[in-house]
């Protein structure tokens, strides 16, 4: 495993990380996940904390 000294805020910044060379595997370990994506308790956990995704819809009015 690598020694990474950087922070998962950090790869928004193209001064410190460039994404077009950087190692996926640093990505992973920087945002502390791994190519299998979440597990479905994982998933149900992070619904149960920020609720599903939904978009809002705007009442439309009739008479317009």
């Amino acid at each position: 495993m690598s020694t990474i000294k950087l922070k998962a805020e950090d790869l928004y910044d193209k001064e410190k990380v460039n994404l077009e060379t950087i190692v996926i595997n640093d990505v992973f370990i920087l945002l502390q996940c791994n190519q299998e994506g979440l597990t479905q308790a994982e998933a149900d956990h992070c619904i149960e904390l920020f609720d599903p995704n939904k978009l809002e819809h705007e009442k439309q009015n009739a008479f317009l």
